[in-house]
């Protein structure tokens, strides 16, 4: 059958074929080179999130948005930069993401960095603008709001800023993002705190990680506004234990002589070490290893005081 193809004709088919073979070796180089420099971004982003994020139980939002995006987000040198629509797709794409976002006015100015931004807006007040503002929220996940039991966004935007308004630690977190922003470090942080039971529609308490991105969102009409971005993410347990182990070990080697005790009762729950040097050994979890009566659950559950003598 080829003796009957003259030569010249079989020489043009043969390239043709190392031609397509070519392109489609090109095509694969191509798509090998994205996936490789896909994933060194997604490593330089931030080490330690790629470390944690072995040991939350769901998937990060930042890893939805960067994956299912063809932009390039280089977190070192720019804040990220998304619009509202991208932040609902990626929410969307793992239903049990609990995520809420905030837009702050006014705008940026044309080419203004974030960093400057953010120096002249809260120069004066670092409240304003920020989460306390109930119109600041623009964007809750379906399943953040049904973890608090709330109907809409308007409804929990005037949770949030409350939270905000009203506990210390979540101002403390606000203040942290600040700093860090003033001084253009863009790079998503975790702030992690303990959800007790009867607060997130369960019984038991559980250890929660904040994860909070500084963004740029950008509006339909090209304007770019101050925003965050913050998931909520739960721990496994092994995580939590290794939370736990350097928490004691922070708390109970310092000079500063603390007490926690129950918020409705007042009774002595936890002392560090200082604090049983100077008062003596009165909270009931340092005396529980020698009781045959466990404590009462009931007290393991409510929310519980710091002081600090």
């Amino acid at each position: 059958m080829l003796e009957s193809i003259p030569l010249e004709e079989r020489l043009r088919q043969c390239e043709k074929e190392l031609k397509t073979c070519r392109e489609n070796l090109y095509t694969c180089q191509e798509r090998l080179e994205a996936c490789q420099k896909e994933r060194d971004l997604l490593l330089r982003i931030n080490q330690d999130h790629a470390r944690m994020s072995a040991g939350w139980t769901g998937s990060t939002l930042l890893s939805e948005i960067l994956l299912g995006s063809d932009q390039e987000h280089d977190l070192e040198q720019e804040p990220l930069s998304i619009q509202l629509e991208a932040i609902q797709r990626a929410s969307e794409a793992d239903q049990d993401m609990l995520v809420i976002a905030w837009q702050f006015a006014p705008p940026l100015g044309g080419a203004e960095s974030l960093q400057s931004y953010v120096q002249r807006q809260t120069q004066f007040d670092e409240n304003n603008p920020g989460p306390t503002l109930e119109g600041s929220l623009v964007f809750a996940s379906k399943q953040f709001l049904r973890d608090q039991n709330l109907c809409n966004l308007q409804e929990a935007g005037n949770r949030v800023a409350q939270w905000f308004r009203g506990i210390a630690i979540l101002r403390q977190e606000w203040q942290a993002h600040l700093k860090n922003v003033r001084c253009g470090d863009y790079k998503p942080f975790t702030f992690r705190t303990v959800v007790f039971g009867g607060m997130n529609g369960s019984s038991s308490s559980v250890t929660r990680a904040f994860y909070n991105i500084p963004a740029v969102i950008v509006d339909s009409r090209g304007q770019r506004y101050w925003g965050i971005v913050r998931q909520s993410l739960p721990s496994s347990l092994n995580y939590q234990l290794h939370w736990s182990m350097r928490d004691l070990m922070s708390l109970n080697t310092t000079r500063a002589c603390m007490i926690t005790v129950s918020e409705d009762t007042g009774v002595p729950l936890w002392q560090n070490s200082a604090s049983m040097a100077m008062i003596g050994v009165h909270g009931i979890y340092n005396r529980q290893i020698f009781s045959d009566a466990p404590c009462d659950s009931s007290e393991r559950q409510r929310s519980i005081n710091l002081h600090i003598n």
